[in-house]
């Protein structure tokens, strides 16, 4: 077991999708997949249960998942301390949001234009309010986070709270998309 493998494996339960990590990674598929099925055989348990339908975490994976997340952010956090003074360009930042794809694609771009300035990203996918709590507890720099307007003053108690700022980026209104075979395909709502 190395520390490449951990950070692997956190990963891939963050995104969900080890091609989705692979591509966060700046790793092959292929590479990632191995090094994840070679901690397993070395655990001799599955960390994540494989499917038509993508990837679950097991059991067993939520329980090693939830020791060695902290460990691995205290080692960033360490790297960062060590590497502070010495005059190595050693810029970092981190962003959770719930599950949002272009937050991907924009770490993405950040990191290719900055990768010669040092620039270290890291992203999270979370869920429920753990975002806020990341942000609050300064494990993530920025959070990007649904706001329901069902739920909009609950949510902005706890920005106030946790001391917070909410910035909007969007204002989206839903919609549901219904194919010709069903029922309610030719009612036309009124708005």
């Amino acid at each position: 077991m190395n520390l490449n493998q951990l950070k692997y494996a956190i990963r891939v339960a963050e995104t969900g999708s080890i091609n989705k990590a692979a591509s966060n990674l700046f790793i092959s598929q292929s590479v990632l997949s191995t090094s994840i099925r070679n901690l397993e055989k070395e655990l001799g348990h599955e960390i994540f249960a494989r499917s038509s339908k993508g990837i679950e975490i097991t059991p067993y994976g939520r329980i090693f998942l939830s020791y060695i997340t902290p460990i691995e952010q205290q080692l960033q956090q360490l790297d960062s301390f060590l590497y502070k003074d010495r005059g190595v360009s050693n810029q970092n930042l981190s962003l959770v949001s719930n599950g949002f794809p272009f937050i991907t694609h924009i770490c993405s771009i950040l990191y290719q234009k900055y990768i010669e300035d040092g620039l270290h990203i890291r992203q999270n996918e979370v869920f429920g309010n753990e975002a806020m709590s990341m942000v609050s507890n300064q494990l993530a720099d920025i959070g990007v986070v649904r706001l329901w307007d069902c739920y909009q003053n609950v949510y902005k108690r706890q920005f106030e709270s946790m001391k917070l700022e909410f910035h909007p980026i969007a204002s989206l209104n839903i919609a549901i998309t219904i194919g010709p075979n069903n029922p309610l395909f030719s009612y036309q709502a009124i708005m």
